[in-house]
Protein backbone atom coordinates (compact mmCIF):
# COMPACT_ATOMS: atom_id res chain seq x y z
CA UNK A 1 0.00 0.00 0.00
CA UNK A 2 1.24 3.49 -0.90
CA UNK A 3 0.18 6.56 1.06
CA UNK A 4 -0.61 9.91 -0.54
CA UNK A 5 2.08 11.32 1.77
CA UNK A 6 5.36 10.73 -0.10
CA UNK A 7 8.10 12.48 1.87
CA UNK A 8 11.85 13.01 2.07
CA UNK A 9 11.85 13.31 5.87
CA UNK A 10 9.83 12.03 8.82
CA UNK A 11 9.68 12.85 12.50
CA UNK A 12 10.43 9.23 13.35
CA UNK A 13 11.53 6.17 11.34
CA UNK A 14 10.50 3.66 14.01
CA UNK A 15 7.29 2.56 12.22
CA UNK A 16 9.60 1.28 9.43
CA UNK A 17 12.43 -0.01 11.61
CA UNK A 18 11.34 -1.11 15.07
CA UNK A 19 9.33 -3.73 16.97
CA UNK A 20 9.16 -3.80 20.76
CA UNK A 21 7.78 -6.54 22.97
CA UNK A 22 6.50 -4.61 25.94
CA UNK A 23 5.42 -5.46 29.47
CA UNK A 24 3.87 -7.87 30.32
CA UNK A 25 5.38 -9.57 27.33
CA UNK A 26 2.51 -10.33 24.95
CA UNK A 27 2.01 -7.16 22.96
CA UNK A 28 4.15 -5.54 20.31
CA UNK A 29 4.41 -1.78 20.28
CA UNK A 30 6.27 0.41 17.84
CA UNK A 31 8.46 1.72 20.69
CA UNK A 32 8.21 2.55 24.38
CA UNK A 33 6.76 5.98 23.48
CA UNK A 34 3.89 4.63 21.37
CA UNK A 35 0.54 4.47 23.09
CA UNK A 36 -1.18 1.60 21.26
CA UNK A 37 -0.45 -2.14 20.97
CA UNK A 38 0.07 -3.31 17.39
CA UNK A 39 -0.32 -7.06 17.81
CA UNK A 40 -0.17 -10.01 20.22
CA UNK A 41 2.82 -12.29 19.65
CA UNK A 42 1.17 -15.17 21.47
CA UNK A 43 -1.41 -15.40 18.70
CA UNK A 44 0.23 -13.64 15.71
CA UNK A 45 3.65 -13.98 14.12
CA UNK A 46 6.17 -11.14 13.96
CA UNK A 47 5.86 -11.29 10.17
CA UNK A 48 2.08 -10.79 10.23
CA UNK A 49 2.24 -8.02 12.83
CA UNK A 50 4.96 -6.16 10.89
CA UNK A 51 2.71 -5.52 7.91
CA UNK A 52 -0.60 -5.86 9.72
CA UNK A 53 -3.29 -3.16 9.69
CA UNK A 54 -2.14 -1.55 12.96
CA UNK A 55 1.45 -1.07 11.76
CA UNK A 56 0.26 0.22 8.39
CA UNK A 57 -2.01 2.73 10.13
CA UNK A 58 0.91 3.93 12.28
CA UNK A 59 3.07 4.45 9.18
CA UNK A 60 0.25 6.32 7.46
CA UNK A 61 -0.14 8.64 10.42
CA UNK A 62 3.61 9.27 10.69
CA UNK A 63 3.82 10.14 6.99
CA UNK A 64 1.03 12.66 7.55
CA UNK A 65 2.68 14.01 10.71
CA UNK A 66 -0.25 12.79 12.79
CA UNK A 67 1.46 12.04 16.12
CA UNK A 68 -1.68 11.15 18.05
CA UNK A 69 -0.43 7.60 18.70
CA UNK A 70 2.78 8.86 20.34
CA UNK A 71 3.38 9.86 23.95
CA UNK A 72 3.91 13.62 24.12
CA UNK A 73 7.13 13.13 26.12
CA UNK A 74 8.80 11.24 23.25
CA UNK A 75 12.25 12.77 22.62
CA UNK A 76 11.50 13.23 18.90
CA UNK A 77 8.41 15.25 19.77
CA UNK A 78 10.25 17.20 22.44
CA UNK A 79 13.11 18.21 20.13
CA UNK A 80 10.96 18.67 17.04
CA UNK A 81 13.72 17.14 14.90
CA UNK A 82 13.18 15.33 11.60
CA UNK A 83 15.01 12.31 10.24
CA UNK A 84 16.33 12.07 6.70
CA UNK A 85 18.15 9.44 4.68
CA UNK A 86 21.84 9.54 5.64
CA UNK A 87 24.38 10.43 2.97
CA UNK A 88 25.96 7.03 3.53
CA UNK A 89 24.35 3.93 5.04
CA UNK A 90 26.72 2.27 7.48
CA UNK A 91 26.93 -1.48 7.80
CA UNK A 92 29.13 -4.53 7.35
CA UNK A 93 27.11 -7.01 5.33
CA UNK A 94 25.57 -6.29 1.93
CA UNK A 95 22.24 -7.72 3.15
CA UNK A 96 22.02 -5.24 6.02
CA UNK A 97 22.97 -2.23 3.91
CA UNK A 98 20.50 -3.23 1.17
CA UNK A 99 17.68 -3.57 3.71
CA UNK A 100 18.43 -0.13 5.21
CA UNK A 101 18.46 1.46 1.75
CA UNK A 102 15.16 -0.25 0.97
CA UNK A 103 13.64 1.12 4.18
CA UNK A 104 14.52 4.69 3.18
CA UNK A 105 13.21 4.10 -0.36
CA UNK A 106 9.89 2.93 1.06
CA UNK A 107 9.64 5.88 3.47
CA UNK A 108 10.32 8.34 0.66
CA UNK A 109 7.78 6.57 -1.57
CA UNK A 110 5.19 6.79 1.20
CA UNK A 111 4.76 3.03 1.51
CA UNK A 112 2.89 1.57 4.47
CA UNK A 113 3.03 -2.12 3.47
CA UNK A 114 6.76 -2.65 3.17
CA UNK A 115 9.37 -5.19 2.11
CA UNK A 116 12.17 -3.90 4.39
CA UNK A 117 12.56 -5.77 7.65
CA UNK A 118 13.03 -4.20 11.09
CA UNK A 119 16.55 -3.34 12.20
CA UNK A 120 15.74 -2.90 15.91
CA UNK A 121 13.93 -5.51 18.01
CA UNK A 122 13.23 -5.32 21.74
CA UNK A 123 12.36 -8.53 23.61
CA UNK A 124 11.01 -9.13 27.13
CA UNK A 125 12.61 -12.47 28.07
CA UNK A 126 11.67 -12.56 31.74
CA UNK A 127 9.74 -10.76 34.45
CA UNK A 128 12.04 -12.18 37.12
CA UNK A 129 14.38 -9.84 38.95
CA UNK A 130 17.01 -10.13 41.66
CA UNK A 131 15.90 -6.81 43.22
CA UNK A 132 12.66 -5.40 44.60
CA UNK A 133 12.77 -1.74 43.60
CA UNK A 134 10.24 0.53 45.26
CA UNK A 135 9.04 2.01 41.92
CA UNK A 136 8.79 -1.19 39.86
CA UNK A 137 6.27 -4.01 39.61
CA UNK A 138 8.30 -6.30 37.30
CA UNK A 139 8.44 -8.92 40.05
CA UNK A 140 4.65 -9.23 39.68
CA UNK A 141 5.02 -10.09 35.98
CA UNK A 142 7.03 -13.31 36.21
CA UNK A 143 4.70 -15.31 34.01
CA UNK A 144 5.75 -18.94 33.54
CA UNK A 145 5.21 -18.81 29.76
CA UNK A 146 7.69 -15.94 29.18
CA UNK A 147 10.72 -18.22 28.92
CA UNK A 148 9.18 -20.42 26.24
CA UNK A 149 7.84 -17.37 24.42
CA UNK A 150 11.36 -15.90 24.37
CA UNK A 151 12.74 -19.06 22.75
CA UNK A 152 9.90 -19.05 20.21
CA UNK A 153 10.50 -15.37 19.46
CA UNK A 154 14.21 -15.94 18.83
CA UNK A 155 13.43 -18.83 16.49
CA UNK A 156 10.99 -16.64 14.55
CA UNK A 157 13.41 -13.72 14.37
CA UNK A 158 16.43 -15.71 13.22
CA UNK A 159 15.49 -15.20 9.56
CA UNK A 160 15.67 -11.44 10.23
CA UNK A 161 19.08 -11.54 11.95
CA UNK A 162 20.92 -10.37 8.78
CA UNK A 163 18.87 -7.16 8.83
CA UNK A 164 18.99 -6.39 12.57
CA UNK A 165 21.64 -4.15 14.12
CA UNK A 166 20.18 -4.04 17.64
CA UNK A 167 18.47 -6.82 19.60
CA UNK A 168 17.59 -5.41 23.02
CA UNK A 169 16.58 -7.25 26.19
CA UNK A 170 14.51 -5.71 28.97
CA UNK A 171 12.63 -7.09 31.95
CA UNK A 172 12.75 -7.88 34.82
CA UNK A 173 16.50 -8.32 34.96
CA UNK A 174 17.60 -9.87 31.65
CA UNK A 175 20.73 -11.43 33.15
CA UNK A 176 18.55 -13.57 35.45
CA UNK A 177 17.60 -15.49 32.30
CA UNK A 178 20.04 -18.27 31.37
CA UNK A 179 18.58 -18.19 27.87
CA UNK A 180 19.69 -14.57 27.47
CA UNK A 181 23.17 -15.27 28.82
CA UNK A 182 23.57 -18.30 26.56
CA UNK A 183 22.27 -16.51 23.47
CA UNK A 184 24.80 -13.70 23.85
CA UNK A 185 27.70 -15.99 24.79
CA UNK A 186 27.09 -18.40 21.89
CA UNK A 187 25.97 -15.91 19.27
CA UNK A 188 27.70 -16.41 15.88
CA UNK A 189 28.81 -12.84 15.37
CA UNK A 190 30.80 -13.63 12.23
CA UNK A 191 27.63 -14.94 10.59
CA UNK A 192 25.63 -11.81 11.48
CA UNK A 193 28.28 -9.06 11.72
CA UNK A 194 25.84 -6.16 11.99
CA UNK A 195 23.77 -7.55 14.87
CA UNK A 196 24.72 -6.38 18.34
CA UNK A 197 22.86 -6.66 21.63
CA UNK A 198 21.50 -4.03 23.96
CA UNK A 199 20.34 -4.50 27.53
CA UNK A 200 18.92 -2.62 30.49
CA UNK A 201 20.34 -4.13 33.68
CA UNK A 202 20.44 -3.18 37.34
CA UNK A 203 24.17 -3.98 37.26
CA UNK A 204 24.32 -6.33 40.24
CA UNK A 205 24.83 -9.44 38.10
CA UNK A 206 27.34 -7.73 35.80
CA UNK A 207 30.30 -9.49 37.36
CA UNK A 208 33.68 -9.39 35.60
CA UNK A 209 33.01 -12.87 34.16
CA UNK A 210 29.62 -11.79 32.74
CA UNK A 211 31.12 -8.53 31.47
CA UNK A 212 33.87 -10.40 29.63
CA UNK A 213 31.25 -12.59 27.93
CA UNK A 214 29.66 -9.44 26.48
CA UNK A 215 32.84 -8.09 24.88
CA UNK A 216 32.42 -7.37 21.18
CA UNK A 217 28.72 -8.19 21.26
CA UNK A 218 27.06 -5.11 22.76
CA UNK A 219 25.93 -1.96 21.00
CA UNK A 220 24.65 -0.51 24.25
CA UNK A 221 24.48 -1.45 27.92
CA UNK A 222 22.31 0.63 30.26
CA UNK A 223 22.70 0.29 34.02
CA UNK A 224 19.81 1.50 36.17
CA UNK A 225 20.95 3.51 39.21
CA UNK A 226 18.74 5.93 41.11
CA UNK A 227 21.02 7.29 43.83
CA UNK A 228 24.56 8.51 44.35
CA UNK A 229 24.95 7.08 47.86
CA UNK A 230 24.76 3.69 49.50
CA UNK A 231 21.91 4.34 51.93
CA UNK A 232 19.41 5.70 49.44
CA UNK A 233 20.43 3.27 46.70
CA UNK A 234 19.89 0.20 48.88
CA UNK A 235 16.55 1.60 50.05
CA UNK A 236 15.28 2.32 46.52
CA UNK A 237 16.70 -0.84 44.95
CA UNK A 238 15.95 -3.26 47.76
CA UNK A 239 18.26 -6.27 47.64
CA UNK A 240 20.99 -4.39 45.80
CA UNK A 241 24.45 -4.05 47.30
CA UNK A 242 26.20 -0.73 46.74
CA UNK A 243 29.68 -2.21 47.00
CA UNK A 244 28.91 -4.88 44.41
CA UNK A 245 27.49 -2.28 42.04
CA UNK A 246 30.48 0.04 42.41
CA UNK A 247 32.92 -2.81 41.84
CA UNK A 248 31.05 -3.90 38.71
CA UNK A 249 30.92 -0.34 37.34
CA UNK A 250 34.62 0.11 38.01
CA UNK A 251 35.36 -3.01 35.99
CA UNK A 252 33.05 -1.89 33.18
CA UNK A 253 34.70 1.51 33.06
CA UNK A 254 38.07 -0.18 32.41
CA UNK A 255 36.44 -2.07 29.52
CA UNK A 256 34.96 1.06 27.94
CA UNK A 257 36.80 0.42 24.71
CA UNK A 258 35.07 -2.94 24.29
CA UNK A 259 31.48 -1.77 24.60
CA UNK A 260 29.75 1.44 25.67
CA UNK A 261 27.58 1.69 28.75
CA UNK A 262 25.44 4.42 30.20
CA UNK A 263 23.43 4.98 33.37
CA UNK A 264 19.65 5.32 33.52
CA UNK A 265 17.99 7.12 36.42
CA UNK A 266 14.32 7.24 37.33
CA UNK A 267 13.68 10.72 38.70
CA UNK A 268 11.49 10.42 41.80
CA UNK A 269 10.86 12.30 45.00
CA UNK A 270 13.55 10.35 46.86
CA UNK A 271 16.39 11.43 44.57
CA UNK A 272 15.54 14.95 43.35
CA UNK A 273 18.40 16.42 45.39
CA UNK A 274 20.89 13.86 43.98
CA UNK A 275 20.47 14.34 40.24
CA UNK A 276 23.62 16.43 39.79
CA UNK A 277 25.60 13.96 41.95
CA UNK A 278 24.34 11.05 39.84
CA UNK A 279 25.52 12.85 36.68
CA UNK A 280 28.90 13.38 38.36
CA UNK A 281 29.09 9.68 39.28
CA UNK A 282 28.38 8.68 35.69
CA UNK A 283 31.10 11.03 34.49
CA UNK A 284 33.56 9.50 36.96
CA UNK A 285 32.96 6.10 35.36
CA UNK A 286 33.50 7.55 31.88
CA UNK A 287 29.81 7.34 31.09
CA UNK A 288 26.75 9.57 30.95
CA UNK A 289 23.26 9.42 32.43
CA UNK A 290 19.77 9.55 30.98
CA UNK A 291 17.04 10.85 33.28
CA UNK A 292 13.48 9.56 33.00
CA UNK A 293 10.56 10.84 35.12
CA UNK A 294 8.83 8.28 37.27
CA UNK A 295 5.58 7.07 35.71
CA UNK A 296 2.56 5.42 37.25
CA UNK A 297 1.13 5.66 40.73
CA UNK A 298 3.92 5.18 43.26
CA UNK A 299 2.42 7.16 46.12
CA UNK A 300 5.24 8.86 48.01
CA UNK A 301 7.63 8.79 45.03
CA UNK A 302 5.50 10.63 42.47
CA UNK A 303 6.59 14.15 41.63
CA UNK A 304 3.35 16.11 41.61
CA UNK A 305 3.75 19.10 43.92
CA UNK A 306 4.78 22.38 42.34
CA UNK A 307 7.84 22.82 44.53
CA UNK A 308 9.07 19.30 43.70
CA UNK A 309 8.55 19.83 39.97
CA UNK A 310 10.50 23.08 40.07
CA UNK A 311 13.29 21.47 42.12
CA UNK A 312 13.54 18.57 39.65
CA UNK A 313 13.73 20.93 36.67
CA UNK A 314 16.43 23.03 38.35
CA UNK A 315 18.48 19.95 39.22
CA UNK A 316 18.25 18.60 35.67
CA UNK A 317 19.22 21.95 34.18
CA UNK A 318 22.22 22.17 36.50
CA UNK A 319 23.26 18.59 35.67
CA UNK A 320 23.11 19.40 31.94
CA UNK A 321 25.17 22.57 32.42
CA UNK A 322 27.88 20.74 34.36
CA UNK A 323 27.82 17.48 32.38
CA UNK A 324 26.61 18.25 28.82
CA UNK A 325 26.62 14.58 27.78
CA UNK A 326 23.73 13.68 30.11
CA UNK A 327 20.23 13.43 28.65
CA UNK A 328 17.78 15.71 30.43
CA UNK A 329 15.41 16.95 27.69
CA UNK A 330 12.70 14.35 28.27
CA UNK A 331 12.67 14.92 32.04
CA UNK A 332 12.66 18.71 31.80
CA UNK A 333 9.91 18.68 29.18
CA UNK A 334 7.76 16.24 31.16
CA UNK A 335 8.05 18.22 34.40
CA UNK A 336 7.37 21.53 32.64
CA UNK A 337 4.27 20.02 31.05
CA UNK A 338 3.07 18.92 34.48
CA UNK A 339 3.57 22.47 35.79
CA UNK A 340 1.59 23.87 32.86
CA UNK A 341 -1.20 21.34 33.41
CA UNK A 342 -1.33 22.18 37.11
CA UNK A 343 -1.43 25.91 36.37
CA UNK A 344 -4.19 25.41 33.80
CA UNK A 345 -6.18 23.25 36.21
CA UNK A 346 -5.90 25.94 38.90
CA UNK A 347 -7.06 28.64 36.48
CA UNK A 348 -10.06 26.55 35.44
CA UNK A 349 -10.89 25.90 39.10
CA UNK A 350 -10.71 29.62 39.90
CA UNK A 351 -12.94 30.44 36.91
CA UNK A 352 -15.49 27.87 38.03
CA UNK A 353 -15.42 29.21 41.57
CA UNK A 354 -15.89 32.73 40.26
CA UNK A 355 -18.78 31.58 38.06
CA UNK A 356 -20.45 30.00 41.09
CA UNK A 357 -20.00 33.21 43.10
CA UNK A 358 -21.58 35.26 40.29
CA UNK A 359 -24.43 32.75 40.02
CA UNK A 360 -25.07 32.98 43.77
CA UNK A 361 -25.02 36.79 43.61
CA UNK A 362 -27.53 36.77 40.75
CA UNK A 363 -29.79 34.36 42.63
CA UNK A 364 -29.52 36.61 45.70
CA UNK A 365 -30.47 39.67 43.69
CA UNK A 366 -33.58 37.88 42.40
CA UNK A 367 -34.64 37.05 45.96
Amino acid sequence: MISQNSVNKVRCIYPWSTMCQETPGTHIRMCCWSTVPLGDIRTTSFEDIWNGPAYQEFREKMLGEDLSLCDKSCPYLVTGAYQKRPARISGVSAEFIKNQALMWDEIEQGKTCIEARPSYIKLFPTGRCNLKCIMCNARDQDFPWLGELFKSNCEQLQKWFPYINCLEFVGGEPLVSKDVRDLIADFPGSQYPDLKFSMISNGILLSPAIAESLVGKMIRLSVSIDSSNRQNYERIRAGGKWETLMNNLSYLSKMKRDFPFNILTVVMKSNISELVDIAAMADKFGSHVGFQPIKGDWRDENIDKKEDLIAAIEQLQKAKALYPACHTDTGISEFKNRLIEQDLAMRILRLRQRALEIERQLMGDKD
